[in-house]
């Protein structure tokens, strides 16, 4: 790695978000497992079956003229996912030493401003999901602190990472 600089930042943040990803899904996917048929079957309604970033997927496909099978629709949703997990790595990673608090209270708060941020505002604003009042509480939760866990995640990771250097 380059000595410090912003490539080595970023590397570490792509690392970061890789394992705080890869973490937070475990986390949902636990929380999502434990909630009854009711709340499940409801927030399946509410997407209309189809996650968000598999709506961005389809939407991308579209626009270059290519439709996509389900499980290409599925599989781009999982691209999108990592994808967007890494890349809020790397943004942890060029903007934590700006961010108030230090250690797990500023991944903490990384992760819940960006549950609020991009769950609950900008995914709505793009049309890839209804607003929050389509969507049980339950999801809201899961939701959140699986980005708080992410946001810990990170921060560990991170720390870790700079500790060897």
């Amino acid at each position: 790695m380059l000595n410090g600089g912003g490539a080595e930042r970023l590397a570490r943040g792509a690392l970061a978000g890789t394992v705080a990803w890869w973490v937070m899904d475990q986390t949902l996917q636990t929380f999502y497992d434990r909630q009854s048929a009711v709340t499940r079957h409801r927030e399946s309604e509410a997407r209309n079956g189809v996650p968000a970033l598999e709506v961005l997927a389809e939407e991308l496909a579209a626009s270059a003229g290519r439709p996509l099978s389900e499980e290409e629709r599925e599989s781009g949703g999982t691209i999108l996912q990592w994808t967007t997990g890494i890349g809020a790595g790397v943004i942890y990673a060029v903007l934590r030493d700006q961010l108030p608090g230090s250690g797990t209270g500023r991944g903490l708060g990384y992760g819940a401003v960006y549950s609020l941020l991009v769950d609950e505002g900008l995914i709505p604003l793009l049309g890839l999901a209804p607003g929050p009042g389509a969507f049980p509480w339950q999801t809201h939760a899961r939701g959140f602190v699986g980005h708080l866990v992410f946001g810990m995640v990170a921060e560990a990771v991170l720390e870790a990472l700079e500790t060897r250097r």
